[in-house]
């Protein structure tokens, strides 16, 4: 499936004789599996499950954005290491909680490239580091409770936030750490806000403003989409209204008579009413607007009820308006661990799940729910499940039950930006920040989203895909020949590629090296084993030569050629 790569840096016109079929889905499902491996299936009968190499690799594409080791893969296969033992390494793995960061912004989306608004305040911060910062404090408190194995429930009450220096530095935060510390920390708000997790975090509110006319309602639906899965946006409904003279006095009445405008606001106003203390905007560059829009104003929840005549309340209940207390509802409401089991559900199998979907969502949030709210316990219910390892669906099994399965799964851009990092050590683009993580013009094409335009994954399989990720594999080519093949690479044991070979070897002189470099390659890039002797590592090995020669006999040119091959196959982002 590797075609020809006709870019700069590489060999032109090169493609691999057995790859040369065409990037269809289904054929893209079953290339990797060898031709003797029937998949099970399940007692049921009613799903074809993946053979087990390629589930140990698709848990560690899901978990934690790379590839398993060759020493785990072998001890799956070879039966010395459990599957349950390997679900449990990839748990406590750092990578996994970088990984739950993403999946978390999936329905968060407050990752940010740049910072909008309060220009000023940034005063010798550079931007990017700023805007880094922002977006991620409710998403770095959702991966210290999983760290920390504490209830998920915190996420709406937790006495503290989560901050880094410059994040405390930016708003009004008592950061624990030294000044200018990396490190994210529990921390508090200095303006004596009640804490309540997310709900009380002002880069929450820095990316869902709202205006005066608005009176925080955009952000009250925020809340409930993404902590309830209610959208009121969403909801379907009919209403006539006219806008007469006094246009805000008529909405007004409107949201609290209306009929129509009551199918949304009867529980909206509600949530909206504990929000009053938090200030409209953002806007504006200045310092002062900055520290405007951060004031937490104690008497806004009683102001809006004399002006609006609408007492706090969720769902129907009573409430003092304190963020405290809505989160305690939120919390305890059975939406909330239903919504998260199917967020986290549906990012792990790629798949979007609905009331269809209803007995697999009720098992899998009891044992979350009974787990005392700990995602690992979730996590690892729906790695285990028939759900997440199934290819297919046989007759016996219903459409509904068959309606979401997949043959495969694709890499989103940030999977893609972390594999490769694992697999050579290099990225695209800023190390720190990956292109494919956090450039929209990298990152969209492959299927991810900025956020505010783009709010959702594309899972199709377009020719910008293709064609952005072949991109990816020819940077990472070249930049692995200048860390590793140019003279000044670092001794074989610090290399993340070339780690059995240095690369400047005679590949004819020293063919079975060469060979069992290559062999070992499928095995860290594909999850699978060939032999050295074998087909697959024969044909790569002509084709060194083949580049070798191509490049007047430069050995270290020719890998790079076959790196830019081998790092584009769809096997690597098909899993």
């Amino acid at each position: 499936m590797i075609g020809p790569i006709t870019d700069r840096g590489t060999h032109r016109g090169a493609a691999l004789p057995f790859l040369r079929r065409a990037i269809l889905c289904a054929t893209l499902a079953w290339a990797a599996a060898p031709a003797h491996a029937e998949p099970p299936l399940t007692e049921t009968g009613k799903y074809i499950l993946v053979p087990t190499n390629e589930y140990v690799v698709r848990m560690a594409m899901d978990l934690l954005g790379a590839h398993p080791t060759v020493e785990q893969l072998d001890g799956v296969l070879q039966g010395t290491l459990p599957i349950e033992d390997l679900l449990s390494q990839f748990l406590d793995d750092p990578r996994f909680h970088r990984r739950l960061e993403w999946i978390a912004n999936d329905f968060f989306l407050t990752e940010r490239i740049n910072v909008p608004f309060f220009q000023e305040a940034l005063g010798e911060m550079d931007e990017e580091e700023a805007a880094a910062s922002l977006g991620k404090e409710p998403l770095k408190l959702f991966s210290y409770l999983v760290e920390h194995d504490l209830p998920m429930t915190d996420l709406v009450t937790a006495d503290y936030t989560i901050a880094d220096s410059t994040l405390a530095s930016f708003w009004n935060i008592d950061y624990p750490g030294p000044p200018g510390g990396s490190e994210w920390l529990k921390a508090r708000y200095r303006d004596g806000r009640p804490h309540a997790g997310v709900l009380s975090m002002q880069s929450f509110y820095y990316r869902y403003g709202s205006t005066a006319s608005n009176k925080q309602r955009g952000r009250a639906n925020a809340i409930t989409r993404i902590f309830l899965d209610d959208d009121h946006f969403q909801r379907n409904v009919a209403f006539e209204f006219r806008l007469a003279a006094n246009q805000e006095a008529d909405l007004d009445r409107a949201v609290r008579y209306n009929l129509g405008c009551l199918a949304c606001h009867a529980s909206l106003e509600g949530v909206v009413a504990h929000l009053q203390a938090i200030q409209i905007g953002p806007v504006g560059d200045d310092i002062e607007d900055r520290d405007d829009f951060e004031h937490y104003s104690k008497q806004g929840v009683e102001r809006w009820q004399l002006i609006n005549e609408r007492v706090p309340a969720y769902y129907g209940r009573p409430s003092d308006g304190n963020l405290k207390t809505l989160g305690g509802y939120i919390a305890q409401d059975p939406r909330f661990a239903l919504t998260l089991t199917k967020r986290v559900t549906g990012s792990l199998t790629q798949t979007t799940l609905d009331h269809r979907d209803r007995d697999l969502l009720l098992a899998l949030n009891d044992v979350f729910v009974q787990s005392g709210f700990r995602l690992k316990d979730l996590v690892r219910a729906i790695a285990r499940s028939d759900y997440y390892r199934a290819a297919g669906a046989t007759p016996p099994a219903s459409p509904e039950e068959a309606r979401n399965l997949q043959p495969f799964r694709m890499a989103t851009p940030e999977q893609m930006a972390s594999l490769c990092m694992d697999l050579t050590g290099q990225t695209w683009g800023n190390r720190e920040r990956p292109s494919l993580e956090y450039d929209p013009e990298f990152k969209i094409p492959a299927g991810g989203y900025d956020g505010e335009v783009i709010t959702k994954r594309s899972f199709a399989i377009t020719p910008i895909y293709l064609l952005t990720y072949q991109r990816n594999a020819e940077a990472l080519a070249n930049a692995v020949y200048n860390a590793e093949l140019t003279g000044n690479e670092p001794p074989v044991e610090e290399r993340k590629v070339f780690t059995l070979i240095s690369g400047r070897e005679d590949p004819v002189a020293n063919a079975a090296a060469v060979r069992a470099q290559i062999a070992h390659w499928f095995k860290r890039f594909y999850g699978e084993s060939v032999s050295p002797d074998g087909p697959e590592a024969t044909q790569i090995y002509n084709l060194l030569l083949d580049f070798r020669a191509d490049r007047g006999n430069n050995t270290r040119q020719g890998w790079r050629d076959v790196l830019a091959l081998l790092l584009r196959d769809p096997k690597l982002y098909f899993y």
